[in-house]
């Protein structure tokens, strides 16, 4: 079995943007980039001065939301599915779990906001 090519550190972003339904968690970026889940951690956190988990989750956060403003009428599933999770229960969950909202919540929070 062949070893996996790595990706320079600094091409994380652009990885995670390129193949964001298939990137659920750190350890699935680390290997799409080629590292294992530590050295990537490490190394991330030296490039960008924050963990992936965090990067990650923001990231998340700004598709659900940009996905949200292009259509206010989407219901969870669709939203899910467009940002890389599986279904609503996972959509409901990735808001409360990390951001203590539910997708009514962060619906009215960008309509008045």
């Amino acid at each position: 079995m062949g070893e996996k090519r790595r990706v320079r550190i600094s091409e994380a972003i652009h990885v995670l943007e390129k193949n964001y339904l298939d990137i659920l968690t750190v350890y699935e970026w680390a290997d799409a980039m080629g590292y294992s889940r530590s050295h990537f951690c490490r190394i991330f956190k030296k490039e960008f001065g924050t963990n992936p988990k965090d990067k990650l989750k923001a990231f998340r956060l700004k598709l659900i939301k940009e996905e949200i403003r292009k259509n206010p009428q989407a219901i969870g599933y669709e939203i899910a599915v467009n940002t890389g999770l599986t279904d609503s229960k996972s959509l409901h969950k990735f808001l409360y779990t990390h951001f203590d909202k539910n997708l009514t919540t962060l619906k009215y929070d960008l309509a008045v906001g």
